[in-house]
């Protein structure tokens, strides 16, 4: 069956179809890797001025000759200590919510907030609260819910592509951990199959046996369309959680 197929697809559009296969493998490989590994990228020397600045406002002294780079997978980077209302920026490094909150305070430029580790810019801070923060929310809560529901619609188009890996797992993550609720579940569930079977099935727009490589163009805008979409509401989950 599988030969009868590609004998009656052009080389052109055998062509584009391993072409797009071949970028959603990428996009699915690094959205893996970015699930089994968290960046561990030290505090950029050009923000270690704004970064002491914050410690020194929370109260924090770190002596860098005596104490060595903190463990990612349990230190914030910032406080050197274990993690207390973590969250992850839409670059994928984590923070302690009050120290990306004091550091936010102690170095806005122009009202925007720059990753201590990698100088990209912040719009987002995904939540990562343990059960009892979520039950009890102080002050802290309230800074990273304010700070998201200011930032997290200032965006443009490259924003939405360079989060994706970021905001996708962290869907996922919420989906496992049954923090989000079943509507926005199966809303999501029926973007990824509206998607595959947009792909697989023959009836398209444009389709392929008819247009040859042409035919692609709607495959790819409706990938797109449901990527920006989704992302769109993981911001507005994430935003929106208390």
């Amino acid at each position: 069956m599988s030969v009868i197929l590609v004998d009656h697809i052009s080389d052109e559009l055998a062509i584009l179809l391993f072409a797009f296969s071949v970028f959603l493998f990428v996009f699915v490989y690094v959205l893996y890797s970015l699930c089994g590994r968290r960046l561990s990228t030290p505090i950029h020397p050009l923000q270690l001025v704004n970064v002491n600045e914050a410690r020194e406002q929370r109260g924090i002294n770190i002596d860098n000759e005596n104490n060595t780079d903190p463990d990612p997978e349990i230190k914030c980077p910032i406080c050197w200590d274990a993690f207390q209302h973590k969250c992850e920026t839409n670059c994928g490094h984590e923070f302690c919510g009050a120290c990306i909150i004091s550091y936010y305070n102690s170095s806005r430029i122009m009202n925007k907030l720059t990753c201590p580790c990698c100088r990209r810019t912040v719009n987002l801070l995904i939540p990562r609260f343990t059960q009892f923060e979520q039950e009890h929310p102080d002050n802290t809560t309230r800074d990273v819910l304010h700070f998201n529901r200011h930032f997290s619609g200032q965006l443009n188009f490259l924003d939405y592509i360079y989060d994706a890996p970021v905001i996708i797992r962290n869907i996922f993550v919420y989906m496992f951990e049954g923090r989000i609720g079943w509507y926005l579940v199966l809303r999501l569930w029926f973007l990824t199959l509206f998607f595959m079977l947009y792909l697989l099935l023959p009836f398209d727009v444009l389709p392929e046996a008819l247009f040859g490589v042409v035919g692609m163009i709607d495959d790819v805008i409706v990938f797109v369309i449901i990527l920006v979409h989704t992302i769109t509401l993981g911001r507005l989950i994430f935003a929106d959680m208390r």
